[in-house]
Order: structure tokens, then sequence, then C-alpha cells
């Protein structure tokens, strides 16, 4: 039986990342620079052919098609080998700096299906110096570092961080010091040393056989010292008037095997300096929930007033936390169902779905400490060490949003040893 389930979500918004300085007090967190620290050195949306984006274009490659179409840089490589666009660009990499891009890859062949970023290379040295980060839809991620000595990281992606492969991802390469700091969609991935470059190119690129990369954006900034406040967007009917926008279109018709739907998620969205939502984070258990909310969003249209630094309009990441739950009068499990699944699976030795049912507990609820510090502890006991930390990460990110009561949020966190976890395992 189909009908219609209205959502009465419970919306928090967040505007912006403006959070005290005490929230974000570590470079391993995404929002710690704030846009007054930065110095841009080079920002291109590829939203035209102008003269700021033509040497993007240039390529003798009669197997390499590049083009700028619908506001990408498109890149399809028909050979047999990886192959990139490069851009000259004067860089000081002893300064630290931010590279940050919005892509996304198609192939017909799955295991070929990859991008390439790579910065600080030397074109009169070798085809593979410089660093690299290859990126793709698949279950591994590559960086690739060459200076005094070659090391290659390849390791799994956390699930939680990579939208479908119909989307475009965030990655975001941060260097402070003397190392590096990647996030994937905001999140935190991995911390890597730095080697140092001396290289005047940057690239774009595809793998082989077929496979198409899009690139939405490429930001690349100086990091200067932090300062506490960051400018952010305003919906232009107000708080209240979004959230009355968002609950008349989050509702839509569902089948019956939806009404225990509920949960707690982050919904992250950047608007542009037009007033206009382009890029959406959407973290929800429930693809149904995602898209719907991404939806939505898109038809605030050019309802948005843009941040603004000094008078000029900028782009900004803003958050909100998505509450809802359904008036079923089915008989729903109780919130509580599946982490005391997990933990019944846990004392089974059925690790695997010990594990899938803690994920479950967290996408229904993002605050949910006890899935969050149980789910480390067996990543921990496996000695998988960088999955560990990647949920030792969120729940320390818990303390920094004001929508949560963060003296009960304390009190959880102190009633286990995340503590002492996050020192030995989180990159601060």
């Amino acid at each position: 039986m189909i009908k219609k389930l209205a959502l009465p979500l419970l919306l928090c918004f967040q505007f912006g990342v403006a959070y005290s300085q005490s929230a974000h007090n570590s470079v391993s967190d995404y929002d710690y620079y704030t846009f007054a620290d930065r110095e841009p050195i080079y920002r291109d949306e590829f939203n035209d052919t102008s003269k700021n984006n033509k040497e993007w274009l240039n390529t003798n490659d009669t197997y390499f098609l590049i083009n700028i179409s619908n506001g990408c840089l498109v890149i399809t490589n028909n050979g047999t080998d990886y192959t990139a666009s490069d851009y000259t660009l004067k860089f000081e990499y002893l300064r630290d700096f931010e590279l940050e891009i919005s892509a996304k890859v198609e192939s017909p062949k799955r295991r070929d299906r990859s991008g390439i970023l790579f910065w600080g290379r030397d074109s009169s040295i070798s085809k593979y110096n410089g660093q690299f980060l290859y990126f793709s839809h698949g279950k591994h991620i590559l960086f690739n570092q060459t200076g005094a000595e070659t090391e290659n990281y390849r390791l799994p992606l956390p699930d939680f961080t990579f939208n479908d492969k119909k989307d475009f991802n965030i990655y975001t390469i941060r260097k402070v010091d003397n190392d590096y700091y990647l996030f994937i969609n905001h999140i935190l991935y991995k911390k890597y040393p730095y080697f140092p470059l001396n290289g005047q190119l940057i690239g774009l690129g595809a793998s082989s056989n077929g496979s198409t990369a899009y690139y939405d954006y490429i930001h690349i900034d100086y990091l200067n010292r932090h300062e506490l406040n960051n400018p952010t967007a305003e919906f232009k009917a107000g708080t209240i008037g979004l959230k009355t926008f968002l609950n008349d279109r989050l509702s839509f018709t569902l089948g019956a095997a939806y009404e225990c739907m509920r949960g707690r998620f982050l919904v992250r969205y950047r608007v542009d300096i037009t007033g206009k939502v382009d890029s959406i984070i959407s973290l929800s258990a429930y693809d149904i929930l995602n898209q719907q909310t991404v939806k939505a969003l898109n038809e605030t249209g050019n309802g948005w007033i843009p941040a603004h630094h000094k008078g000029t309009p900028m782009a900004s990441w803003n958050k909100m936390i998505v509450e809802f739950r359904l008036n079923s009068k089915g008989n729903c499990p109780q919130p509580v169902y599946y982490y005391d699944l997990a933990m019944k699976y846990y004392k089974e030795d059925n690790i695997p779905m010990s594990i899938e049912n803690f994920k479950t507990s967290i996408g229904e609820d993002f605050a949910d400490i006890k899935s969050l510090y149980n789910l480390s502890m067996i990543y921990i006991n496996q000695q998988q060490y960088d999955s560990a930390a990647i949920y030792l990460n969120r729940i320390n990110e818990l303390r920094s949003i004001p929508e949560l009561d963060i003296k009960q949020v304390n009190e959880q966190i102190a009633k286990t040893d995340a503590d002492m976890y996050i020192k030995q395992y989180c990159k601060q």
C-alpha cells in the first residue's frame, strides 16, 4: 500500500561555520581556516573559456579530449596510460597552502575509473615527479609523493565520506608545516608527511581506456594566521522562512517499508557569490532523504544573500542539522534497536554484522556516541587504526556543534575512554 507520508521535520540550522575558536582549534578540523585566513592563489569555477582557464585546454595528445562544458572541465582519456592537463602556477611551497577540487569520474571499465590531481611537478625532470592524488568511485584512493624519495599510500575509502558514484565529491589537500591533511567531503581522512617541492605545474586528468573526469572547480589558497569569524550566507526569508520552505518540500510519497524511518543527520551546502546553492553534502543513512534534501535545497534558487568579506561577495559553506521522525502507527523498533543488535552480534563474535549495525545506528543518529565509540574500539582491536580514527574524530567533532547539548555530549564522552584514544590515534 502506497500512502502519502509527510515528514514532521525538526530542523536545526547553523548558517556558516563560525564556531568559537575553542571549537575548531586544530588544523585537522576542516573549518579551522576562515575566509579571512586565506590568500587566494588560483580559483577556477570552469564557467567559461575565458583567458583565465584556456591553458587547461592545450593538448597535443590525440587520445586526450578536453573541453569546458556546463560549468565543468571535462577530460576524456581514450589512451592506455594516465594523462593530465597541466597549468603553470607560481607557487611558494614552503608556505602553508590548500588545494580543493570538486570532481566525479565515469568509465566503461571500473578498474580504470579514476581522476588525477597533481601539484609541484617539474616537466624538465620526469613525467612522474611532484605529488599526486588518484581518486575514484571505487574502494581505494592513492596518494603518491615523489621528492627526495617516493612513497605510495593506497588506502580503503571510508564509506560514509563518499557520495554515490554519480555525484561530485570534494577532495581537499591541506599542507601545514611538514604535514598534509586529506579531507574527503570535509571529513578528515588521512595525514601524510610533506616532501619538498620545486615544480610550478598543477594538473587535472583522467585514467585510461575511455574514462572521463568532470571537475566542477579548483581552489588554491595560501593559509595565513587563523582568525575567528567566518562570513556566512543568509536565506532572504530568514531562518523561519527556510524552515517553512524545506518542511513544505520534504513531504513525499513513500511505501509502507519506510514507516519507521527516522534520524538526525548533517547537511553541508555551499552558497556561491550570486546567492545560489551550488554544492550539497547530505549524510543521512537513507538515500531517499539525501535525494529529497538535495532537491529541496536546489529549489531555493537565488533565495540567498551571499556571505561578504570587506564588502565583497564570497562563496561560503554552511551547515544544518536535520532531525526527522515519522508519525507512524506501525510497530517500529526502539531507537536503541540497532545498537543492541550490534552488541548482540559482537558478543557472538560476528564482527562484520556488529560493524554493519553500529554504522546503521550512527546513520540514524550522527551523535550516537556509544556506537561511535564501540565501532572505533572494534577497529582498534582489528588494528585498523585509520578507520578507528575516523570515528574517534567524529566523537571529538560533536563538541563543536552548538545545536547539541555540549554539556551532555561531554558527559557521555566522559563515560568512555574516547579522549585517551583520540589523543593516541587522531592527528591533531
